[in-house]
């Protein structure tokens, strides 16, 4: 894992972003104004400017927040 911008194991700096976005991408969230679940497409790239993984990941519905004074759904998407 990455703690203080030092690795302490022997995986590459792209292995462990990897390992790093799989354990917290779990607490992102997207709002929008549409409930329907959307295909979102993640670069990952290296400090030389090089791509070393895609990911794809589709959100699902989590909440919905209703406006009190405007009766606005604003959706809030699990990734």
């Amino acid at each position: 894992m990455i703690t203080g911008g030092f690795v302490h194991n022997d995986n590459t700096v792209e292995q462990n972003t990897r390992n790093l976005f799989s354990e917290f991408s779990n607490y992102m969230h997207i709002k929008s104004d549409n409930d329907t679940s959307r295909t979102y497409r993640l670069d990952f790239f290296n400090d030389s400017g090089e791509l070393f993984d895609v990911v794809y990941k589709d959100t699902q519905l989590q909440q919905v927040i209703v406006n009190p004074v405007t009766g606005a759904q604003q959706y809030v998407m699990h990734l």
